[in-house]
């Protein structure tokens, strides 16, 4: 955005560009994240958050952000032209009946601006217990759907040949022979752990001398102390909470940092990429599995119609109960309705990573076509006496992975081991 002085800025979050910007919820943190660049000449001289005409906090500016310096090649204050700051509940009225506002205002010398008002609300976030409630009980359920396309054996072994060129599962490689010179990771964090899964693995590797994990969901933390626990380990090996990732806020310094399929569900994804790179070792590693394909499921014209042909070309007995359906892209009313996270900004995660981070390690897994198609195909002729079935999966897996190498589909999925940028803000 350009002002009539010649300021020129972005709040990356919270989006407040809408006609009605949400109101912010004041029992809960918030992150006030961007970049600016004051007019010409100028310096800039504070980015600070007011609430009622009283100061209540000051950004951090001079944040790296190569993507504005690439927009601004004539600009050399562009590469240090981020800005961020977090507001705990303690700084924000406890009731709030309406008419409060934090103000975002930019000062240099010789001027100032408003850069965005971000109204305040009370009262519990709605969308934050909707995702809450929906993941309380979807781990398990995924685990056991013969229609979820990684619990086929096919498709499961050819994702780990895509992420580690062999047969293993990728966390077992990941810390077997990727990290197989390192003895011990002294504290490992684990983003959106869902029921601890990877948790009592990263814990039985013997690698990890503590593990501090969170999920949104209070019903998740639950299942996954109960699984750690019944996997032999003791309270002093492990930390579990019920946090929210777009409002993190990290004491502790971190060697290894993990998530799996979480930051696709992260609508602050410049808070969180800002905080891990903060609260990360120097020589640390951020490992990341995701899915990074459109936002909200809305997918591309060509993915639409590839799927669309092979559903067409398939006898129906190998196709849903016998049936051909039309596959299209839902409607972002019903994947909200449903789960307000779900890939919320999932195809802005690769730009956000690599603006904060040096990917050091980068394997695409696909599913541009299967992770859509498997559950609309008779999964009930997988791995049984149907070697025509396992065929046309092997088939399928080769056609999407030749149209990715050739550029005709980008992957939806990725596999990534990165580390803080040297210099990092």
């Amino acid at each position: 955005m350009k002002d009539s002085s010649g300021l020129e800025y972005f709040i990356d979050f919270p989006r407040t560009d809408a006609a009605l910007p949400a109101p912010h919820p004041v029992e809960r943190p918030l992150t006030v994240a961007g970049w600016i660049l004051p007019p010409r000449g100028h310096s800039l001289e504070a980015v600070e958050l007011s609430l009622n005409g009283r100061i209540i906090a000051f950004a951090a500016v001079g944040g790296e952000r190569p993507d504005v310096h690439k927009a601004f090649p004539d600009r050399p204050e562009a590469r240090g032209s981020g800005f961020s700051v977090t507001v705990r509940p303690a700084d924000l009225p406890t009731e709030v009946n309406g008419g409060h506002e934090l103000v975002v205002v930019a000062r240099w010398d010789g001027g100032q601006a408003v850069l965005s008002r971000i109204p305040l609300r009370s009262g519990a976030d709605s969308d934050l217990e909707k995702v809450s409630d929906f993941w309380a009980e979807q781990f398990e359920a995924r685990r056991s759907d013969g229609s979820y396309w990684v619990n086929n054996q096919i498709i499961e072994r050819e994702l780990y040949r895509l992420m580690t060129g062999g047969p293993h599962h990728w966390l077992g490689w990941l810390l077997s022979h990727y990290f197989g010179g390192v003895e011990r990771f002294d504290r490992v964090l684990s983003l959106c752990c869902g029921d601890g899964a990877h948790e009592v693995e990263l814990l039985r590797s013997g690698k990890v001398r503590h593990l501090t994990a969170f999920d949104i969901s209070e019903g998740a933390v639950r299942q996954a102390r109960e699984r750690i626990h019944a996997a032999g380990f003791g309270e002093d090996q492990f930390t579990l909470e019920v946090r929210d990732a777009n409002h993190l806020v990290l004491n502790d310094q971190y060697d290894l940092v993990l998530s799996v399929g979480a930051v696709h569900h992260v609508e602050n994804l410049e808070g969180l990429m800002a905080e891990v790179s903060r609260a990360i070792d120097p020589r640390g590693h951020f490992v990341l599995v995701e899915f990074v394909g459109p936002n909200r499921f809305q997918w591309t014209d060509d993915q639409i119609e590839l799927i669309n042909g092979i559903l067409g070309t398939l006898d129906p007995k190998y196709l849903l109960h016998g049936r051909r359906v039309t596959f299209g892209r839902p409607s972002i009313q019903d994947m909200i309705r449903i789960d307000p996270s779900e890939a919320i900004r999932s195809s802005e995660i690769l730009g956000l990573v690599r603006r904060r981070f040096s990917v050091v390690y980068e394997r695409a897994f696909n599913g541009t076509l299967m992770h859509q198609l498997y559950p609309l195909l008779n999964a009930d002729l997988a791995g049984g006496d149907h070697p025509d079935f396992d065929s046309i999966i092997r088939l399928l897996l080769f056609l999407e992975d030749a149209l990715t190498k050739r550029a005709a589909l980008a992957p939806d999925f990725v596999f990534l081991v990165c580390q803080p940028c040297p210099g990092r803000a």
